[in-house]
């Protein structure tokens, strides 16, 4: 996302693979060190962020619910597209939903887990 919004901000920004490598360099040695260094901050910086998510999604979500052109509900509902070029609707849907899917699964045994350790704390 960093990348893509430098390229949208210079058009003329050309993504090298190096650049991806490096910013996930970056991105891991600011962990490391944050997790080394500010492990007992942890707590306050987690709140932080919450608070911020929280407003971030309002500060996106309204401006976009107020300026966005309306569209007809049947065709909203009910207009399915194959934007994919796929060979059949069908495949274009059965694709666009895997990462759905993946969403699903990676999440449900995280919740799983905090579902029975909190169930251990408690008994």
């Amino acid at each position: 996302m960093i990348l893509g919004l430098a390229v949208l901000g210079n058009p003329e920004y050309e993504i090298l693979p190096w650049h991806q490598t490096l910013l996930t360099i970056a991105i891991v040695a600011f962990s490391a060190f944050f997790n080394i260094f500010f492990a007992a901050r942890l707590p306050i910086t987690e709140a932080i962020v919450l608070v911020l998510h929280i407003a971030g999604v309002f500060v996106i979500i309204i401006p976009l619910w107020v300026t966005a052109p309306r569209g007809n509900a049947y065709d909203t509902i009910f207009k399915f597209t194959n934007g994919g070029g796929w060979d059949s609707d069908g495949l274009s849907y059965v694709i666009g939903i895997v990462p759905m899917i993946g969403m699903l699964i990676v999440s449900t045994p995280d919740v799983c887990l905090a579902v029975t350790t909190n169930k251990k704390r408690s008994s």
